[in-house]
């Protein structure tokens, strides 16, 4: 299926008008049900097939990052104007609003928030109760206090589980892992 030029920046326009299908940022971008009605508009808007359009946008997004990584490949220090790659392809200014689409986005660091950093107050009552959670809820309540002592009598239990079942293979001793019971090895 060829598109000639028109045709193909009205599909780019069409896709650009629903969000869910390039923005994973968006509500109903994981929502194929949604998205298979948004590329039924797509193609209802330029009379082709679903998976024409597809393909074509497929073909198009392909040019379009080869000619953005063409551009980020020549921009650098001491570089001039002129030694900066332009794209003269006709689609590249209609995929302007995917330029930052591959950069990553901005994170909260649950550790230290600066007073310098612009975070919602929303974010912030988020990461302090998911700490005040896990501070709530020992992952072993019934062992006590000490993570450290914990760790240490864990450690021992399962090395001493793993010599005692190696030594009964090596002895062919099977019928001594029937004596051990675990609600006696649970009262070490």
């Amino acid at each position: 299926m060829n598109l000639n030029k028109e045709d193909s920046l009205q599909l780019i326009q069409e896709y650009q008008k629903h969000r869910m299908l390039w923005d994973p940022t968006d509500k109903w971008y994981f929502h194929k049900i949604k998205k298979n009605d948004a590329w039924d508009e797509v193609a209802t808007a330029l009379n082709i097939d679903v998976e024409d359009a597809k393909k074509k946008i497929s073909s198009l997004l392909g040019s379009f990052r080869r000619e953005k990584a063409k551009a980020r490949k020549t921009m650098g220090t001491g570089k001039g104007a002129k030694d900066i790659y332009r794209s003269d392809w006709f689609a590249f200014n209609s995929f302007a609003f995917l330029m930052e689409k591959d950069d990553p986005r901005q994170t909260i660091s649950s550790e230290k928030i600066n007073d310098s950093e612009t975070t919602d107050d929303s974010e912030i009552s988020e990461v302090e109760s998911e700490v005040h959670l896990q501070q709530e809820t020992p992952a072993f309540p019934e062992l006590g206090e000490n993570i450290e002592q914990n760790r240490l009598i864990f450690f021992v239990f399962v090395s001493f589980s793993f010599l005692m079942i190696r030594w009964c293979i090596t002895r062919k001793a099977a019928h001594f892992l029937f004596i051990i019971k675990l609600s006696d090895i649970g009262t070490l």
